[in-house]
C-alpha cells in the first residue's frame, strides 16, 4: 500500500474516535508496514493533531469513569496496556470528581447487590466485594460502601 494511501487509512482511524500511539502502530504492524514508514505516519498524524497522548487520556478516564464505572485501579492498567506514561495517567485520574466516583461505586453496589437476590447474605457481600474490586475500586471506599449492605 502507498503511503499516502496508508496516512489516509490511519486518518480515518483517528477520526473514527480516539487513539492512543499504540493503537496505531499496532494496526500499522498488522498490515506490515515497514518499522520506519509506522514512525513516519504517526508523526505526520501527531503533527496534523490526530493523535494526541493527552487529549486520548483525558477522554479514556471521563469515558471510564462515567459511562463504564470503573474504578482507579482498572483505568491505571487499561491505559497502562496502551503504554501511557503513569504520570499522564496520574495526572488525569486525579481530576475525576471524587463525589461522582462515590456515587458510580453506590450505584453499582446498588444495581449488584438486587442482582444476587437468591444468594444468602454472606456469599452475597463476598460476591459483592469482589465484583466491584475486580471494576478496579479500592477495598476502602468498598468496606464504606457496602457497610449498610453488611448490617441489612
Amino acid at each position: 500500500m502507498k503511503h499516502q494511501d496508508l496516512l489516509h487509512k490511519m486518518k480515518n482511524f483517528c477520526a473514527y474516535q480516539e487513539r492512543s500511539e499504540h493503537e496505531v502502530e499496532r494496526k500499522l504492524k498488522a498490515m506490515w508496514v515497514d518499522p520506519d514508514q509506522i514512525a513516519e505516519i504517526i508523526d505526520k498524524l501527531k503533527n496534523e493533531n490526530y493523535l494526541n497522548e493527552e487529549r486520548f487520556v483525558e477522554l479514556f478516564v471521563r469515558s471510564k469513569v462515567n459511562q463504564k464505572r470503573w474504578g482507579e485501579k482498572k483505568i491505571r492498567q487499561a491505559l497502562a496496556h496502551h503504554l501511557i506514561q503513569s504520570s499522564a495517567i496520574t495526572r488525569e485520574i486525579l481530576k475525576i470528581d471524587p463525589e461522582q466516583y462515590r456515587k458510580n461505586l453506590v450505584y453499582i453496589a446498588e444495581k449488584k447487590y438486587r442482582q444476587l437476590h437468591d444468594l444468602p447474605p454472606d456469599k452475597r457481600l463476598l460476591r459483592l466485594k469482589s465484583y466491584m474490586y475486580m471494576l478496579g475500586y479500592d477495598m476502602p471506599l468498598i468496606e464504606e460502601v457496602i457497610e449498610p449492605y453488611e448490617q441489612a
